[in-house]
Formats: C-alpha cells, structure tokens, sequence
C-alpha cells in the first residue's frame, strides 16, 4: 500500500542564483510571445483549457518562446 507523502514549504528558491536559469531576451523577444493583458512574459492569462481557441494560442506562444531561445 501506497502512502501520499506531501511536503509543506514556505520557503522560495531564489532562481536569480542560477545563472543556467537565465534566458537573457530582450524585450521585444519577450513580448511577442507575451499574453499582453496578464504581462509581460507570461505564456497564457486563462487556463489552456477554457476554450477551444486557448490551447493553440497557448501553443503558438510557446513556439514563439522556442524559437527565441534558440
């Protein structure tokens, strides 16, 4: 028999130590992939799944995102 362990952690990672974390866009970049009411950098506002239309904008973004990191 399975146990469900959780964890409980009020402690946050400060991801700006990681420079492998870095992405380095400029803000042009960044913007185009941007869902613009939420802001800036944020793939999606909705959930993906709220509409039919939602989850190829939210896929067309994160292709938008690939190609800016390559």
């Amino acid at each position: 028999m399975k146990k469900n362990i959780s964890v409980d952690v009020t402690d946050h990672g400060d991801y700006g130590t990681f420079s492998t974390l870095h992405t380095r866009l400029h803000a042009d970049q960044i913007t185009a992939f941007s869902h613009t009411p939420t802001g800036h950098g944020y793939l999606y506002g909705d959930n993906p799944w709220s509409s039919r239309d939602a989850p190829q904008i939210y896929l067309k973004r994160l292709q938008m995102l690939k190609t800016s990191l390559v």
